[in-house]
Parts: structure tokens; C-alpha cells; sequence
């Protein structure tokens, strides 16, 4: 199996020098880098956001311009933003620049919920003659989860990615529901068998404990075991990327951990989510780092934070 996993690197549109060295770095790991034109320049704030996008496309345009080959034998892709969000307009009109600079792999598109998003996304990046190899879906609301057989089977899908962070705000889940818990596997599991029966490849939701090998490896050997085909993982740095890429090649011999429950007091809830305001309160881009334990704390987790403690006070 492990010739056919592959390593899905997200990373967040920075000014030129800083994204260069992230690059650089995660290129020397096998690997295909997403530039994030969605998640990674978003603010609580909408019209925050808006300008905050606008910026993202700039900077990426001037960096392909700047580093034409810094992809070269390498495979890249480009997250944009939803049918919905007013912004997939002007994502395309950058991207069409862009694959003319780069040989794109893959576009990848969120919030898709029916075969006719897909047809959508489709024709937008053909009516503007992006030129890119595949298209990826993610699927990450409840309509879109109840929809999966479909998407799965649509002809031009090879692979499909679970969506955690977003399906688990259009739920309400507070906490999230972390991949060590019963809860987590009881949605994926069966995602996994609906992606798996249509023949194609699952992609699993990035895993937040930046530093933590031990729990990344837990995760590693569920998906083994879970997968009957061939898997990937979204990672989001590089160290991630390369213990990925170790796992893959190394003879495992390590005995799963049981999964605990998801059970929480409601203090212990309300702590939770003003520990994660604290940490992404002020963020330029909403999303926060836990300093005790390394753990990435995303802007859908915050914002389903503030969601949580406003229905307390509300």
C-alpha cells in the first residue's frame, strides 16, 4: 500500500522571502504542496477577509513571477474558494495566470455538497482555460456528507478529501471532535467506505498536534487499518510531511491505542473555548497555536468557540 499513499502539504500564502524558505523546505520531502487560497485568509471579520484575499492573490501572482521554477519536477496545487463565497471569481482570474507560469496538478475545491457543484467548478476552470490535471473535491457539510455516494461516483473525481474542521462547524460540534476519539472514526469510518466503494482514493483532514509523533503515528496505523485501498493524509507543516513519508517506508510494529470518548463537563467546554479565543483573539488570519502542546488551533475552531460561548450568554 505504502507506494500508493501520497502526502497532501497545505500551506498559507505568505510575503515572498518567508514563503521561498517554507517551500524550499517542504520541496525536499516527497510531496504535493496546496497554496491555500481559502482558509488561510480568512478573518472573523468579513470585510477583513475581503482585503485580506485580495492581498493573498497579489502575493501569490508577484511569487509565481518571481520563482517560475521553484516547482519544477515537483507537483503543486491550488486550494480556491467556495461557489458561494463571492470570491471564486477572482480566484480564477489569478489561477488562469498562474498555470501559465506553473504546471499545475490539481485545483482543489471546498464546500462541495452535489455532483452539480462539481459540474460548476468544472466549467468556471474550463470557461477560463485553467490549465491544471485534476480536480479535488472536499466534502465538509452535512448536505455534502449525505451526498457522498454521488460525488464519489462522478466521473472526473479520482479522490475526495473529509472536511473535519468545516463539517464539525456546520454541525455545532463543540469541541471538536478530536482523531483520537470514538466520536471522530464514527463519521469518518463511514465516509472512508462510501470514498473506498466508489474506487477512489481518501484524503484524511489534517491532524493539529503539529509535534506530537505519537499521536500522528496512531492515526497513521487507524487509517491502515480502516483504508482496504490506498489513502492520503493532509499535513500542514513540514515536519508532519517528513514522519509521514518515514511511516510509509518503515515496518510497523507498534499495538493501536484504544480510542477514549468524546465526554465533557460544561465547564470543561466553556474552558476550552475561552482558552482557543484567547489564543486566536487579534490573529491576523484567526487561527492560533497552542504554546503548552504545539497543537494548531484553525479558524473554524474559533469560530466555533465564540459560537459556543455567545449561545450561553444568548
Amino acid at each position: 500500500m505504502a507506494k500508493n499513499m501520497q502526502i497532501i502539504q497545505f500551506m498559507a500564502i505568505q510575503r515572498a522571502p518567508l514563503l521561498y524558505r517554507l517551500l524550499k523546505q517542504a520541496l525536499c520531502q516527497e510531496c504535493i504542496i496546496i497554496l491555500d487560497l481559502e482558509d488561510t485568509l480568512r478573518d472573523i471579520d468579513t470585510k477583513k477577509t475581503k482585503s485580506l484575499k485580495a492581498w493573498g492573490r497579489l502575493e501569490l501572482i508577484r511569487f509565481a513571477h518571481s520563482y517560475p521554477d521553484i516547482f519544477k519536477n515537483k507537483k503543486v496545487g491550488l486550494r480556491v474558494n467556495g461557489l458561494k463565497s463571492g470570491e471564486l471569481e477572482h480566484d480564477l482570474k489569478t489561477i488562469t495566470e498562474i498555470s501559465q507560469i506553473w504546471d499545475l496538478h490539481c485545483i482543489v475545491g471546498p464546500k462541495i455538497e452535489s455532483t452539480e457543484n462539481i459540474q460548476e467548478y468544472l466549467s468556471c476552470l474550463k470557461n477560463k482555460k485553467v490549465c491544471y490535471k485534476i480536480f479535488i473535491p472536499i466534502v465538509e457539510t452535512l448536505k455534502g456528507v449525505n451526498n457522498l455516494s454521488s460525488i464519489a461516483s462522478h466521473e472526473s473525481i479520482k479522490e475526495v478529501v473529509y472536511g473535519h474542521n468545516d463539517y464539525s462547524l456546520d454541525l455545532r460540534h463543540w469541541p471538536f471532535f478530536e482523531q483520537d476519539e470514538k466520536e471522530f472514526w464514527q463519521i469518518a469510518s463511514p465516509f472512508i467506505q462510501k470514498v473506498e466503494e466508489a474506487g477512489i482514493r481518501y484524503i484524511h483532514p489534517p491532524i493539529s498536534h503539529l509535534s506530537n509523533e505519537a499521536f500522528f503515528t496512531e492515526v497513521y496505523l487507524r487509517l491502515q487499518t480502516e483504508c482496504r485501498f490506498f489513502f492520503s493524509i493532509t499535513t500542514i507543516n513540514s515536519a508532519q510531511t517528513a514522519l509521514f513519508n518515514h511511516l510509509k517506508n518503515a515496518p510497523l510494529q507498534i499495538k493501536q491505542s484504544e480510542l477514549r470518548s468524546s465526554s465533557y463537563s460544561l465547564q470543561e467546554k466553556i474552558d476550552q473555548a475561552l482558552y482557543v479565543k484567547k489564543i486566536c483573539s487579534g490573529k491576523k488570519r484567526n487561527f492560533g497555536i497552542d504554546p503548552r502542546t504545539n497543537t494548531f488551533f484553525s479558524p473554524h475552531k474559533y469560530m466555533a468557540a465564540l459560537q459556543f460561548l455567545g449561545e450561553l450568554n444568548g
